[in-house]
Formats: C-alpha cells, structure tokens, sequence
C-alpha cells in the first residue's frame, strides 16, 4: 500500500517504477486488477501532512511529464523526474542507478541531496552505458511493417531505435514551472562535478500545453538527434532559450562506481 509506506518512512525522495497508461502510473491491486490513479490522488497522497520530508518525486515510467508537471504545479516544495517518451527498459534502469548512487554518496557526506546534480549524474551514466536521449517512437516501424511479424533485426533503426528516451526534471520558481534543459550530451562536462549551470543547461520555463503534446522537448530533441546523424562532428548549437529563475552556483558530488539494483517504490 503506496499511502502507507509513505507515511511510514517518511521518504526525502520516492521512486514510482513501473509501467504507465495513459500518463498515469499503473498499480496492480490484490486482485489482479491494474489501478490508475488520477493526478489528484498522487497529490493528495504526497501533500506535507503525509510526506513532511518529501523533495522529489521520480516518476520511472514512459510518458509520466504531464503528471510530473502536475505534481509540480500543485506542490511547489517538490522536484519531480519523469520521462516525456517511451523508454527502453535498460536505459530508464541504468538511468535510476547512476541518480540514485549520487543520491547515496550525499547522504553518506551527511550532505543535502542536490537533486539538479544527482539528475545529472543519472544522464551521464545514462550517456556511458550507451544510451542516447531522444524520442524512440519517431524511430519505431507504423503498424503493418513486415519487420513487426519476425525476430528484431538489431541493423534495423525501426526495430532498435538509436535514441531510447526522454528524461526531464521539472520544479517550479517564483510562481513558474521550469525544466533543467541539459543541452547535447556531447557538449557538456564529462563529469558530474564540472557541471555548471548556464545558458544551455539551465532552468528554462514550460507550460502545461507544451508537455502535454511533447514540444517542449522539441529544441533539445533535435540536438540529440543531430548528434548521432553526423560523422561525429557535434551540430551546432541554436539560440539557447531565455534563462528563467536563479543560476545557481557550480555545485560538487562524488559519484561511486558501483551499480546497485534499484526496485519498485524504494524511497530515502
């Protein structure tokens, strides 16, 4: 029972992991039958009263920005992690592990998570597992394709798309909800603590609308797909957007090069 474990140990940061429909989470109940909680309920659920500590909300399941954008919208005091597309199970794994170990190593510290750096250090074990940022579904063969009906052709871009999902952080500022728009892979530090947050990594501001048709995404999509369609000269950047909310100061963290499994609905 998710609401019980919430308000028993009182989670800092709680992972939602599983399989989504139609930008809800699925819960299977005793029963056998699969629950889909509506926005309301999560925010309900995660409202200070039950979750005091509560700082952020990662949402490890396709196509959860619009409930992530809601949390957010309603629950200013939260960060959230959500994925804006389908995503290839490994990489949203690989993913949850390199967030997580960054997590851990600030606690250890006895230091306060910085989510914007442990979401960073996520990318980047994401980035070194050889996974690529961008929409699998513009890749995927349309119905009727003769390659649905036979084994996947691993040379075959519509059976292994080359980009294998879309990981966003929301939290909202001065009234606003923004995204840490981390620019091309191939363009930033190699390295968590060499991040610094500036005009193509930054806070940008998103609406409602522009995450429920996924064209938020659109700028920085274009550029992860751009980097694997060259001969491996990184494309060169467009305008970077307006810069909303405070830049904040360059910020450090040790990541450990050990994997640890992460399960469903842990939380720290």
């Amino acid at each position: 029972d998710v609401k019980q474990s919430v308000r028993q140990h009182n989670p800092r940061i709680l992972l939602f992991s599983g399989h989504s429909f139609m930008g809800s989470l699925a819960f299977e109940l005793p029963s056998g039958r699969i629950e889909l909680p509506g926005a309301s309920e999560f925010v309900e659920l995660l409202r200070p009263e039950h979750a005091p500590r509560l700082q952020c909300v990662f949402l490890n399941g396709c196509n959860t920005a619009d409930l992530g954008f809601t949390l957010v919208s309603q629950m200013p005091e939260l960060m959230t992690i959500c994925w804006a597309t389908i995503t290839e199970d490994n990489a949203a794994r690989v993913f949850a592990q390199g967030f997580y170990d960054a997590v851990g190593a600030f606690i250890a510290d006895g230091e306060p998570v910085k989510v914007e750096v442990a979401f960073w250090a996520g990318l980047e074990r994401f980035r070194k597992d050889g996974f690529n940022l961008g929409d699998p579904s513009a890749f995927l063969h349309p119905r009727g394709h003769p390659h649905l009906s036979r084994p996947i052709d691993l040379t075959c871009e519509g059976c292994m798309p080359i980009v294998h999902g879309s990981v966003v952080l929301f939290r909202k500022a001065d009234g606003i909800v923004q995204r840490l728009r981390m620019g091309a892979m191939d363009r930033l530090p190699t390295e968590p603590e060499k991040l610094r947050l500036t005009s193509r990594n930054a806070w940008v501001q998103v609406t409602h609308e522009s995450v429920s048709d996924g064209t938020f995404l659109a700028h920085f999509d274009a550029l992860a797909a751009a980097s694997l369609t060259t001969d491996g000269t990184p494309p060169e950047l467009a305008a970077p957007a307006e810069v909303t909310g405070d830049v904040q100061a360059p910020v450090v963290v040790v990541v450990p090069s050990d994997l640890q499994k992460v399960d469903a609905d842990t939380s720290v």
